[in-house]
């Protein structure tokens, strides 16, 4: 294709995933504050996270931290939390063979029930029908 010369379309596979490394896993934002918060996000996200800790870690308070990331991002602090959760049980998923507590507990879920209902509620499907998917299998 590079070289100008045609390629039979059907003869590639659409990616099934990206993996996001560590270093360009930032959003775009002039605000330090909301700079702190993600990577405070990112940190801790096996943790218990309470959104008033994640604004103290960036050294405002829990409104104005809210009020900076729906300006800035779109969406709430706890959106962003649970969108970490989710990218962290995908990749745990397809990458590993853990059980559902476990990858519960390694994403901040605290329990696989809970984690299978919030990821079907974003992802659209249930954790093991996603392994199943990554695994080629499905």
């Amino acid at each position: 294709m590079m070289a100008g010369e045609h390629v039979e379309p059907r003869r590639f596979l659409p990616p099934f995933r990206v993996i996001v490394r560590q270093s360009s896993d930032t959003r775009a934002t002039d605000d330090p504050f909301i700079s702190a918060a993600l990577s405070y996000i990112r940190a801790n996200i096996a943790e218990e996270l309470r959104i008033k800790a994640v604004a103290g870690a960036a050294g405002v308070g829990r409104r104005d931290l809210e009020r900076r990331f729906r300006k800035a991002l779109g969406c709430s602090v706890l959106d962003d939390i649970r969108s970490v959760r989710i990218q962290r049980v995908k990749e745990l998923l397809a990458g590993t063979d853990l059980a559902m507590p476990a990858i519960a507990r390694r994403s901040g879920f605290s329990s696989a029930e809970r984690m299978a209902v919030v990821f079907r509620q974003i992802v659209g499907m249930t954790p093991k029908a996603y392994r199943r998917q990554a695994s080629g299998r499905g």
